[in-house]
């Protein structure tokens, strides 16, 4: 149900990185969308024609997102510490201070539906699929003219191992950081995420 030239710029988009050396999946995610939504789009021809679907006259679903929710999703997902991750990041966030608002995908929707979906991403918030000489390189807080003498440059890789290492959430690892996961904190969080998420379809099981 989406666009033509809002597909095709994310199957473009997407193709790139996927070039560039990020994973498939991970850019995907990135993007709002999932692999297997990619593959259908090619398989179908979706990805170059219109999609006939949304010609279709459909009655609202009982469970969808009320305006209230999408507002409540836009008004986090734009919160300072949130405006620059995908939803595959913020959900997991959520999770850790015991909150569910909505799924990935509503994420998605909700902030592709109000033009979101090319917001700006920083290097160190994107997917650890994507090589980490790349990741260093075109980080946004990356010196654009490199740096004035040796400690300034030792003083900025230390800052962002110590990033890398403590605070950002690796795809690979169910977004924990590398720390969590080496300490084992990895499992109080998970399973506390899992809670989370149970409650959530408990009250809302549509």
């Amino acid at each position: 149900m989406i666009p033509l030239d809002h597909r095709q710029r994310l199957v473009r988009d997407i193709d790139q990185a996927h070039r560039e050396g990020a994973r498939l999946r991970p850019a995907c995610e990135v993007a709002g969308i999932d692999v297997r939504t990619l593959q259908r789009w090619r398989s179908t021809g979706l990805a170059l024609q219109e999609d006939q679907r949304k010609h279709c006259q459909r009655p609202t679903p009982a469970h969808a997102l009320t305006q209230e929710e999408r507002q409540e999703i836009l008004r986090v997902a734009n919160e300072p510490r949130f405006a620059d991750m995908p939803p595959s990041r913020i959900v997991p966030m959520l999770a850790d201070e015991g909150r569910y608002i909505a799924s990935e995908s509503s994420f998605a929707r909700v902030l592709r539906a109000h033009g979101q979906t090319d917001r700006k991403h920083h290097a160190k918030n994107t997917s650890s699929g994507i090589n980490d000489a790349t990741t260093i390189l075109t980080c946004t807080e990356y010196p654009a003219r490199g740096f004035c003498d040796l400690a300034s440059a030792r003083q900025w890789a230390a800052e962002f191992v110590h990033w890398y290492n403590h605070e950002h959430r690796h795809s690979g690892i169910q977004f924990v950081t590398p720390q969590q996961r080496h300490t084992g904190q990895d499992k109080a969080i998970l399973a506390h995420h899992h809670q989370v998420y149970e409650q959530a379809k408990q009250n809302r099981p549509a």
